[in-house]
């Protein structure tokens, strides 16, 4: 067991070994690379596409389980037709507050990478 160790401790310090030789981030700028406003937009970017995808989906859901349920409550006197009006405003309002706060956002993000103006 201890043979084993050493072999891969010593082949894992021979990997950082060749690493060093082949001086791979001579050509990387990490700082130029990891712009915040850059990566706070994209992963601001990601969560709206993650939140369309999600909402999509349980629309179509919600659709699905409507066409199941419409012969069951078409005639019931005890579910009013307004709550179908209401259940469709209020998605349409959901998505449409979830939209404007992600663009909201974004304009935090365009107003942080913007230089900042010095102090007279």
């Amino acid at each position: 067991m201890q043979d084993m160790m050493n072999n891969l401790m010593g082949n894992m310090w021979k990997s950082v070994g060749d690493m060093n030789a082949m001086n791979w981030m001579k050509d990387m700028n990490l700082m130029e690379d990891m712009d915040p406003t850059k990566i706070g937009l994209q992963m601001l970017d990601f969560q709206k596409t993650a939140f369309n995808n999600t909402y999509n989906a349980m629309l179509q859901i919600q659709e699905q389980t409507e066409k199941m349920a419409e012969p069951l409550l078409k005639n019931n006197p005890v579910v009013p037709e307004e709550w179908k009006t209401m259940l469709k405003k209020n998605q349409t309002e959901v998505k449409k507050a979830v939209d404007e706060g992600f663009i909201k956002v974004a304009s935090y993000f365009s107003v942080a990478g913007e230089p900042t103006k010095k102090a007279k």
